[in-house]
Protein backbone atom coordinates (compact mmCIF):
# COMPACT_ATOMS: atom_id res chain seq x y z
CA UNK A 1 0.00 0.00 0.00
CA UNK A 2 1.33 3.45 -0.92
CA UNK A 3 2.42 5.46 2.11
CA UNK A 4 1.16 8.96 2.87
CA UNK A 5 4.61 10.41 2.14
CA UNK A 6 4.73 8.74 -1.28
CA UNK A 7 1.21 9.95 -2.10
CA UNK A 8 2.27 13.50 -1.21
CA UNK A 9 5.31 13.27 -3.49
CA UNK A 10 3.24 11.97 -6.39
CA UNK A 11 0.54 14.60 -5.92
CA UNK A 12 3.13 17.36 -5.50
CA UNK A 13 4.52 16.59 -8.97
CA UNK A 14 1.01 16.72 -10.41
CA UNK A 15 0.26 20.10 -8.84
CA UNK A 16 3.62 21.56 -9.88
CA UNK A 17 2.91 20.43 -13.44
CA UNK A 18 -0.34 22.39 -13.23
CA UNK A 19 1.62 25.54 -12.46
CA UNK A 20 1.19 25.92 -8.71
CA UNK A 21 4.01 27.49 -6.72
CA UNK A 22 6.03 25.04 -4.55
CA UNK A 23 4.45 26.09 -1.26
CA UNK A 24 0.89 25.92 -2.60
CA UNK A 25 1.58 22.70 -4.49
CA UNK A 26 2.79 21.06 -1.27
CA UNK A 27 -0.27 22.26 0.62
CA UNK A 28 -2.60 20.89 -2.03
CA UNK A 29 -0.63 17.63 -2.26
CA UNK A 30 -0.96 17.01 1.48
CA UNK A 31 -4.67 17.78 1.32
CA UNK A 32 -5.26 15.44 -1.63
CA UNK A 33 -3.14 12.65 -0.15
CA UNK A 34 -5.01 12.82 3.13
CA UNK A 35 -8.61 13.28 2.01
CA UNK A 36 -8.93 11.77 -1.44
CA UNK A 37 -8.31 8.28 -0.08
CA UNK A 38 -11.66 6.40 -0.01
CA UNK A 39 -10.67 4.68 3.24
CA UNK A 40 -10.53 8.08 4.95
CA UNK A 41 -14.24 8.67 4.36
CA UNK A 42 -16.11 8.34 7.64
CA UNK A 43 -19.12 6.11 7.00
CA UNK A 44 -18.65 3.82 10.01
CA UNK A 45 -22.28 2.72 10.48
CA UNK A 46 -21.95 -1.07 10.59
CA UNK A 47 -25.34 -2.00 12.03
CA UNK A 48 -27.87 -0.43 9.70
CA UNK A 49 -29.40 2.04 12.14
CA UNK A 50 -30.71 5.26 10.64
CA UNK A 51 -28.45 8.25 11.15
CA UNK A 52 -26.07 10.79 9.67
CA UNK A 53 -22.30 11.25 9.73
CA UNK A 54 -20.32 14.14 8.30
CA UNK A 55 -16.75 15.09 7.47
CA UNK A 56 -15.77 18.76 7.25
CA UNK A 57 -12.63 19.59 5.25
CA UNK A 58 -10.14 22.43 5.78
CA UNK A 59 -11.60 24.37 2.84
CA UNK A 60 -15.05 24.40 4.46
CA UNK A 61 -16.49 21.72 2.19
CA UNK A 62 -18.45 18.91 3.79
CA UNK A 63 -19.38 15.31 3.02
CA UNK A 64 -22.66 14.15 4.56
CA UNK A 65 -23.46 10.43 4.83
CA UNK A 66 -27.04 9.34 5.53
CA UNK A 67 -28.46 5.90 6.25
CA UNK A 68 -32.27 5.89 5.97
CA UNK A 69 -34.80 3.19 6.73
CA UNK A 70 -36.48 2.42 3.39
CA UNK A 71 -40.18 2.62 4.25
CA UNK A 72 -41.26 2.34 0.60
CA UNK A 73 -39.65 -1.05 -0.03
CA UNK A 74 -42.07 -3.93 0.49
CA UNK A 75 -41.42 -7.32 2.10
CA UNK A 76 -39.06 -9.63 0.17
CA UNK A 77 -41.79 -12.09 -0.86
CA UNK A 78 -43.55 -9.21 -2.65
CA UNK A 79 -40.51 -7.40 -4.03
CA UNK A 80 -38.64 -10.46 -5.34
CA UNK A 81 -39.38 -13.79 -6.96
CA UNK A 82 -38.02 -17.06 -5.60
CA UNK A 83 -39.80 -17.17 -2.24
CA UNK A 84 -42.43 -19.45 -0.78
CA UNK A 85 -46.08 -18.69 -0.07
CA UNK A 86 -46.69 -16.21 2.75
CA UNK A 87 -50.06 -15.03 4.06
CA UNK A 88 -51.86 -13.60 7.07
CA UNK A 89 -54.31 -16.03 8.68
CA UNK A 90 -56.44 -16.75 11.75
CA UNK A 91 -56.48 -20.50 11.27
CA UNK A 92 -56.99 -22.68 14.31
CA UNK A 93 -54.20 -24.83 15.67
CA UNK A 94 -55.48 -28.05 14.09
CA UNK A 95 -55.16 -26.49 10.61
CA UNK A 96 -51.54 -25.46 10.99
CA UNK A 97 -49.89 -28.71 9.94
CA UNK A 98 -48.43 -27.09 6.80
CA UNK A 99 -47.78 -23.60 8.24
CA UNK A 100 -44.66 -22.19 9.87
CA UNK A 101 -45.28 -18.99 11.82
CA UNK A 102 -43.21 -16.00 10.71
CA UNK A 103 -44.79 -13.46 13.08
CA UNK A 104 -47.65 -13.15 15.57
CA UNK A 105 -49.82 -10.03 15.74
CA UNK A 106 -52.53 -10.64 18.29
CA UNK A 107 -54.91 -13.21 16.82
CA UNK A 108 -53.45 -12.77 13.36
CA UNK A 109 -50.44 -14.77 12.28
CA UNK A 110 -48.15 -14.30 9.32
CA UNK A 111 -47.45 -17.85 8.16
CA UNK A 112 -45.18 -19.57 5.68
CA UNK A 113 -46.96 -22.41 3.87
CA UNK A 114 -44.34 -25.14 3.96
CA UNK A 115 -46.20 -27.63 1.76
CA UNK A 116 -46.97 -25.13 -0.98
CA UNK A 117 -43.47 -23.67 -0.79
CA UNK A 118 -41.90 -27.13 -1.12
CA UNK A 119 -43.87 -27.71 -4.31
CA UNK A 120 -42.59 -24.38 -5.66
CA UNK A 121 -39.03 -25.31 -4.72
CA UNK A 122 -39.28 -28.65 -6.53
CA UNK A 123 -40.89 -27.05 -9.58
CA UNK A 124 -38.38 -24.18 -9.86
CA UNK A 125 -35.29 -26.10 -8.76
CA UNK A 126 -34.36 -24.05 -5.69
CA UNK A 127 -30.78 -24.40 -4.49
CA UNK A 128 -28.16 -27.01 -5.28
CA UNK A 129 -29.13 -29.48 -2.56
CA UNK A 130 -32.41 -30.93 -1.34
CA UNK A 131 -35.57 -28.83 -1.88
CA UNK A 132 -36.39 -29.23 1.82
CA UNK A 133 -33.13 -27.50 2.76
CA UNK A 134 -33.83 -24.65 0.32
CA UNK A 135 -37.30 -24.14 1.78
CA UNK A 136 -35.91 -24.06 5.32
CA UNK A 137 -33.30 -21.49 4.23
CA UNK A 138 -36.01 -19.38 2.61
CA UNK A 139 -38.11 -19.51 5.78
CA UNK A 140 -35.13 -18.49 7.94
CA UNK A 141 -34.39 -15.57 5.60
CA UNK A 142 -37.99 -14.31 5.73
CA UNK A 143 -38.20 -14.92 9.47
CA UNK A 144 -35.21 -12.63 9.92
CA UNK A 145 -36.97 -9.87 8.01
CA UNK A 146 -40.26 -10.31 9.90
CA UNK A 147 -38.53 -10.15 13.28
CA UNK A 148 -36.23 -7.19 12.52
CA UNK A 149 -33.00 -9.15 12.28
CA UNK A 150 -32.49 -7.20 9.05
CA UNK A 151 -34.39 -4.54 7.09
CA UNK A 152 -34.18 -2.44 3.94
CA UNK A 153 -32.29 0.86 3.89
CA UNK A 154 -31.17 3.58 1.52
CA UNK A 155 -27.79 5.27 1.54
CA UNK A 156 -27.22 8.91 0.56
CA UNK A 157 -23.90 10.70 0.14
CA UNK A 158 -23.92 14.49 -0.35
CA UNK A 159 -21.08 16.94 -0.98
CA UNK A 160 -21.53 20.59 0.06
CA UNK A 161 -19.25 23.54 -0.60
CA UNK A 162 -18.18 26.14 1.94
CA UNK A 163 -21.43 28.05 1.36
CA UNK A 164 -23.60 24.98 2.17
CA UNK A 165 -24.49 24.64 -1.52
CA UNK A 166 -25.11 21.05 -2.61
CA UNK A 167 -22.42 20.20 -5.17
CA UNK A 168 -23.05 16.48 -5.77
CA UNK A 169 -25.27 13.67 -4.49
CA UNK A 170 -25.47 9.90 -4.87
CA UNK A 171 -28.12 7.58 -3.43
CA UNK A 172 -29.39 4.05 -3.71
CA UNK A 173 -32.34 2.30 -2.02
CA UNK A 174 -33.61 -1.16 -1.24
CA UNK A 175 -30.39 -2.55 0.28
CA UNK A 176 -30.45 -5.13 3.07
CA UNK A 177 -28.75 -4.24 6.35
CA UNK A 178 -27.18 -7.69 6.28
CA UNK A 179 -24.96 -6.23 3.52
CA UNK A 180 -23.63 -3.27 5.51
CA UNK A 181 -20.00 -3.95 4.66
CA UNK A 182 -20.88 -3.59 0.97
CA UNK A 183 -22.91 -0.45 1.63
CA UNK A 184 -20.06 1.16 3.56
CA UNK A 185 -17.64 0.52 0.70
CA UNK A 186 -20.14 1.92 -1.81
CA UNK A 187 -20.52 5.10 0.25
CA UNK A 188 -16.75 5.47 0.49
CA UNK A 189 -16.37 4.95 -3.24
CA UNK A 190 -19.00 7.57 -4.05
CA UNK A 191 -17.36 10.03 -1.65
CA UNK A 192 -13.91 9.54 -3.16
CA UNK A 193 -15.29 10.05 -6.66
CA UNK A 194 -17.05 13.27 -5.60
CA UNK A 195 -13.91 14.67 -3.99
CA UNK A 196 -11.79 13.82 -7.00
CA UNK A 197 -14.28 15.30 -9.47
CA UNK A 198 -15.44 18.44 -7.67
CA UNK A 199 -12.76 19.42 -5.17
CA UNK A 200 -10.39 20.80 -7.86
CA UNK A 201 -12.94 23.60 -8.31
CA UNK A 202 -11.88 24.87 -4.89
CA UNK A 203 -8.20 24.89 -5.73
CA UNK A 204 -8.88 26.59 -9.05
CA UNK A 205 -10.77 29.38 -7.30
CA UNK A 206 -7.96 29.67 -4.75
CA UNK A 207 -5.38 30.11 -7.48
CA UNK A 208 -7.53 32.67 -9.30
CA UNK A 209 -7.82 34.68 -6.06
CA UNK A 210 -4.04 34.58 -5.59
CA UNK A 211 -3.47 35.83 -9.13
CA UNK A 212 -5.76 38.81 -8.56
CA UNK A 213 -3.97 39.90 -5.37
Amino acid sequence: MTSFRDRVKQEYKVQRAKGFRPKNALQIAKFEARYSNPKKCPFDNQWGYAGEEERVYPNGWKLLFKLVHDEDYGPPWKEHCGHGEVEWTRRTLENWEHDWVLRWDGYDKLVYNYKASLEIAKRDGWGLGQPEDAVKADFDYLYGYCNDDWWYVGIVVELYDEGELLVAEESCWGFETSSMSYLVEEARSWAAHMLKKHMPRYWQRLRQMELTL
